[in-house]
């Protein structure tokens, strides 16, 4: 834009550029006519107007001509509309970005910091909605616009609501959902304290839901968890925690056989690490789960399933999702009916030797005791028999 006096709007309006750069002006005002200065090298030259496109104007403006910088990486090129996070331009076609002092994002300019010979680093305005914005240079004597289509895109804010479930062993492993807002495909990461999931262990399923793989921790204790949806260089900073800890260890089972078709068989389960969560639960064989009530630290208590047969891993979970490594088995057979008692009676003072014979539903050579109006001694079994 060429600003001066006595302009007109005539077909041979034009602007010179030197002694023989020439181009037609847009007529604008009578003090202001634009013109599109044309290629030239580096170095200052004389800008004059004509209004017959022969006598030019006897006085000029002076326009300056820097070599130009295209800017072919800007790191990151996406982040919240919040701003205040560094991008990184790198510059090529220049021989040095240390005439650079501006970054210019749309039409906000902060101050730019060279970075080595060829790259400057800005930090990323705040603004008002999301979307792609220009990105240009600013020198000490004018904007220089970065060549091609570089842009810069803004994203609404990413937030959480919550985490299920909110604690895991220290092995890690645990699918964690995360429920919030605004996620997107491109550029999630998940964070638990310094740890980091991304890749093949985030999974994007909606704007408002992600699922995260936690990676494994070396020390138990609270962790701040947070998301990115710009390859981790923002993350969301809403204090939300998530529990690494040592996890529950299952030792065995008391008693260890049940019947099937009966409710109610409590069963006791020894070990280590247990919790009073809310998630507490024991898990008998690779389905079946149901609710435990917490005893002491190395016992729960759990109600067997009496519609399942079998012998059957038991673990315990912390969370209702990760369930402990066991080698604890409880097995559950028919119930058993003994064909014959001989003999079926005796005297009060005890000592008489009994014989069971035609037992069916449990494995003979398991039996260890034999319960008498709520009162065990020992038995052996001999010959298919129990005595």
């Amino acid at each position: 834009t060429i600003v001066g006096r006595g302009f007109e709007p005539t077909p041979e309006l034009s602007c010179r550029f030197g002694l023989s750069g020439t181009v037609r002006a847009l007529y604008l005002t009578s003090s202001l006519v634009a013109c599109t200065a044309p290629a030239r090298g580096v170095g200052t030259v004389r800008v004059s107007v004509s209004l017959n496109g022969v006598d030019y104007s006897g006085t000029s403006g002076v326009l300056e001509i820097f070599a130009q910088k295209t800017a072919w990486a800007l790191e990151p090129s996406v982040g919240p509309k919040s701003g205040g996070f560094s991008v990184l331009i790198r510059i090529a076609g220049a021989d040095s970005a240390s005439d650079v002092t501006h970054c210019v994002f749309g039409a906000t300019s902060v101050v730019a910091e060279a970075v080595g010979s060829q790259s400057v680093k800005c930090t990323a305005p705040q603004v008002q909605s999301s979307g792609a914005v220009s990105v240009s240079l600013s020198t000490g004597s004018g904007i220089v616009t970065l060549a091609g289509t570089v842009s810069f895109e803004y994203l609404e804010g990413v937030s959480i609501v919550g985490a299920t479930p909110s604690r895991g062993p220290l092995t890690g492993g645990t699918r964690v959902a995360v429920v919030g807002s605004n996620f997107r495909v491109e550029g999630l990461e998940c964070r638990f304290g310094v740890l980091a999931a991304q890749g093949g262990d985030v999974r994007f399923v909606s704007t408002t839901m992600i699922e995260c793989v936690t990676p494994a921790a070396l020390s138990p204790g609270t962790v701040a968890m947070e998301v990115s949806v710009d390859g981790g260089i923002t993350f969301t900073s809403e204090e939300h925690s998530y529990l690494y800890e040592t996890g529950a260890l299952v030792e065995s089972v008391r008693p260890s056989r049940g019947f099937m078709g009966e409710e109610g068989q409590t069963v006791t389960v020894v070990g280590q690490h247990f919790e009073p969560t809310q998630e507490l639960r024991c898990r008998f064989g690779l389905s079946w789960t149901v609710r435990a009530l917490l005893v002491s630290s190395s016992l729960v208590a759990c109600n067997a399933p009496a519609g399942e047969s079998g012998s059957m891993l038991v673990s315990v979970s912390l969370n209702g999702v990760d369930y402990s490594p066991s080698t604890a088995r409880y097995v559950s057979s028919a119930p058993s009916s003994a064909l014959a008692l001989v003999p079926s009676l005796g005297p009060k003072s005890g000592g008489t030797t009994v014989r069971l014979t035609g037992l069916t539903g449990i494995e003979i050579e398991a039996v260890r005791e034999c319960v008498f109006d709520g009162q065990s001694v020992s038995a052996s079994v001999s010959d298919g028999e129990v005595m």
